[in-house]
């Protein structure tokens, strides 16, 4: 039986996202809660979370998907200071 279970916390607490998976790991991007330019990658195998580098636009509502192998955003608002 499959049973959930507590992993390592994001370094960036966020809401209104959908998270994406590529060769294994678990990518994050803006959402409510972080700076709306945070992106995160989860790898299972370590519990750890990496920061990667920040989009250029604040970006709220968004999904990650995967796409030709590569790691694309989509969203639904960008948001200005």
């Amino acid at each position: 039986m499959q049973k959930w279970e507590i992993v390592a916390p994001m370094y960036n607490k966020r809401a209104c996202i959908t998270p994406a998976v590529l060769n294994g790991k678990i990518y994050v991007a803006g959402g409510f809660g972080s700076d709306g330019t945070s992106m995160e990658r989860y790898d299972p195998e370590t519990n750890k979370w990496t920061v990667l580098t920040p989009m250029k636009q604040r970006r709220r509502y968004c999904t990650v998907h995967k796409f030709n192998e590569k790691i694309i955003n989509f969203f639904d608002r960008i948001f200005s200071n």
